[in-house]
């Protein structure tokens, strides 16, 4: 099982192995947010051109995201329903 690296490092870098560290979390962390605002935005037009109400559980099940999950991208998801 092969993962793809999503982030590199310059050999000549000066930066300790916990910097390193930190700095992938980080920027790891803002690549799945995008991914999963992605994912959410993704499927609440689908669930509005299938004439079907965008709740949390229906955003839920359509994207196989946790309930959770998608109650903390909730200004996210309002923020679109405006747009519309």
């Amino acid at each position: 099982n092969i993962k793809k690296k999503y982030i590199w490092f310059n050999i000549n870098s000066k930066l300790t192995a916990e910097e390193k560290q930190d700095i992938a979390r980080t920027e790891m962390g803002k690549i799945r947010r995008n991914r999963t605002i992605t994912l959410i935005e993704t499927s609440i037009m689908e669930l509005i051109e299938e004439c079907i109400k965008p709740t949390q559980k229906n955003i839920a099940i359509r994207t196989n995201l946790s309930l959770p999950t998608v109650k903390r991208y909730n200004k996210e998801i309002k923020g679109l329903l405006k747009k519309i």
